[in-house]
């Protein structure tokens, strides 16, 4: 058998969470130390209390979400 490392190359965020513990070094190791997150699809108004913590985690990413998340959580961060 042939062994090998899978890196996902583009991925999308379902919403913004603060990732801790083994939770975010799983998320880490599949996303190439968080370079492959592309974006990050804010569609819950309640998740955007990490908003902040999301975009320092994946810098490189495009945040998504309705006007009001822009307006209130994006703009200080980005």
């Amino acid at each position: 058998m042939c062994a090998h490392k899978t890196i996902i190359r583009a991925i999308y965020l379902l919403d913004s969470y603060t990732l801790t513990g083994d939770v975010r070094q799983q998320v880490m190791a599949l996303t190439n130390d968080g370079q492959n997150v592309e974006a990050v699809l804010n569609i819950h108004p309640f998740h955007t209390v990490h908003c902040a913590q999301m975009a320092e985690d994946f810098p490189q990413a495009t945040f998504y979400g309705s006007s009001d998340i822009q307006s209130k959580y994006l703009k200080s961060i980005g």
